[in-house]
């Protein structure tokens, strides 16, 4: 029960802090919600992104992934969606 409700509170954590993080600068004082979800493969450039096709998205959506495993109790998805995150970054 306590692990149950700890790994939640973890797992609640990581996603509030993904969100939150394109709002921080990412690199060389430039904040990861100038980034345009393009850039990641094609290179990138000055230009800055709109907020929700910035790196915004795929981190609001393993949010949401989150709490979707959460309410399933579901390894699987909280798992995954902190691979999507890792994924994103690395990127």
């Amino acid at each position: 029960m306590i692990r149950n409700v700890a790994g939640a509170v973890l797992a609640l954590a990581g996603a509030t802090a993904a969100v939150l993080s394109p709002f921080r600068a990412w690199y060389d004082g430039r904040h990861g919600r100038d980034y345009a979800l393009d850039e990641l493969f094609t290179g990138i450039s000055e230009a800055k992104a709109d907020l929700w096709w910035s790196l915004l998205l795929p981190f609001a959506f393993a949010a949401l992934l989150t709490l979707v495993g959460l309410v399933l109790r579901s390894r699987l998805l909280v798992a995954l969606a902190g691979l999507v995150v890792l994924g994103f970054t690395v990127f």
